[in-house]
């Protein structure tokens, strides 16, 4: 609304004739364009009967294909700051069907008072049965998921709105804003509308080791060649991961996802479970939870062609596992003469990283290089330890473990300190 100066500056006995111009120059700045005015907006509160908040996708799984509809009697304040439990729909945009249908307990409403002097009323319910009854008809979240989809389809993302129900059944949208609760992903991993979900793990967010922020390009790199070099391969043309979706483990812009849809083809959760209790019990319960469903995620995709026999015959000779084998048998044998062998290694690795500490970087030569040059210094020690956790340490600690789960032993929590670690166990 654009109240014009004249009527808000208007001075005695000047009509807005006489003050034309003096109003002109008021309302125009010296570039002869408009300088605007205030605007009042004034909205009519709707007295609704039920109302509350829908997403277009599913916040908690950030699934696009699910609309989430909150709701409940009288005003949408309720649902929003938690007064009631509120009802859930979860509905399937592709299938129209009902996913998933929560009613909640709802002892009160809040309602308008639409007598003199205004306000809003809070009115207890009695009626046990209503307060157990679903706050939306079939009809009306079919509604609802239709006007959700329209503003989502407007604004061209993913949109979270409140609305509301009025008396006579009509259908209200009162604001519509972003979600800016979903968990981005690239787009070659998203999946379409309709099509089966794919499962994906980031084990960058562990329960001990946590890291969530993007990598950088040089981040991935580095990264990616730390993996080789745990897995004995020390070679500059060589990665283990690629930027595939469709492969076990890979490379996405800026994180590295396990695909677990994939490993779901030959793997229970429970299996997956149970191997993970020991180094990532938090893991473990996530692999346990009705929300690992191994019938919907398993893949039904075909085997993709990297991970052929020939590939892995290929791979299994460039890890040094024979190497291992000897250090790990050394240790069974002798563990004392096994570490002493182990130490003059080290020793040896850390005098080549002085010597290219105060080397430093050439000039004409890159970050990468120098990087592989680190690699190569301490290669020899960390396949030493590599070898001893494979074929010793690890051994020992799910023997450990085994009796740990078992709890018959007094040793209990001996057996927790040395499988989980404990302060000042550096």
């Amino acid at each position: 609304l654009y109240m014009r100066a004249a009527n808000a500056n208007s001075h005695d006995g000047e009509t807005e004739e006489d003050g034309g111009e003096q109003v002109k120059e008021q309302n125009y700045d010296d570039s002869g364009s408009s300088a605007g005015g205030f605007a009042v907006v004034v909205m009519e509160m709707v007295d609704a009967i039920t109302a509350g908040v829908a997403f277009s996708a599913n916040p908690l799984n950030s699934d696009r294909d699910e609309c989430v509809v909150d709701s409940s009697y009288g005003l949408g304040i309720s649902v929003v700051d938690g007064s009631v439990t509120a009802d859930r729909f979860v509905y399937d945009k592709v299938s129209k069907k009902l996913v998933q249908q929560i009613v909640g307990c709802k002892t009160m409403e809040q309602r308008l008072c639409l007598v003199e002097g205004g306000g809003v009323r809070t009115i207890s319910i009695e009626d046990v049965a209503r307060q157990n009854a679903q706050s939306l008809s079939m009809e009306q979240l079919k509604e609802l998921v239709n006007l959700v989809e329209v503003v989502e389809s407007a604004y061209g993302m993913p949109i979270d709105i409140e609305w509301a129900y009025t008396e006579n059944n009509q259908l209200m949208l009162l604001q519509a804003r972003p979600i800016t609760t979903l968990f981005c992903l690239d787009d070659n991993m998203m999946t379409a509308a309709g099509e089966r979900r794919i499962l994906y793990y980031d084990f960058n967010i562990a329960s001990e080791a946590t890291t969530t922020t993007p990598f950088s390009y040089m981040d991935m790199n580095l990264y990616c060649r730390l993996g080789n070099a745990l897995n004995g391969i020390n070679d500059d043309d060589f990665s283990l991961f690629k930027n595939d979706p469709n492969l076990p483990i890979f490379n996405a812009e800026t994180r590295q996802y396990i695909n677990l849809s994939f490993f779901f083809k030959f793997m229970t959760t429970q299996y997956c479970a149970k191997e993970a209790m020991l180094l990532d019990p938090y893991l473990s319960s996530l692999f346990a939870s009705s929300d690992c469903d191994r019938k919907r995620y398993r893949s039904k995709k075909k085997w993709p062609k990297e991970c052929s026999m020939k590939n892995f015959v290929w791979l299994l000779r460039k890890v040094p596992i024979k190497a291992w084998y000897k250090v790990g048998k050394r240790f069974k044998k002798d563990p004392k003469r096994a570490k002493d062998s182990y130490l003059k290694v080290v020793e040896n690795d850390m005098a080549k990283l002085k010597v290219l500490q105060q080397r430093g970087v050439k000039r004409d030569e890159g970050l990468m290089q120098y990087s592989s040059e680190l690699f190569n210094c301490f290669m020899p020690s960390l396949n030493e330890e590599l070898g001893a956790i494979y074929f010793v340490v690890l051994g020992v600690f799910n023997k450990l473990d085994k009796k740990r789960r078992n709890n018959k032993s007094e040793l209990c929590a001996e057996y927790d300190a040395l499988c989980g670690g404990y302060e000042g166990d550096e």
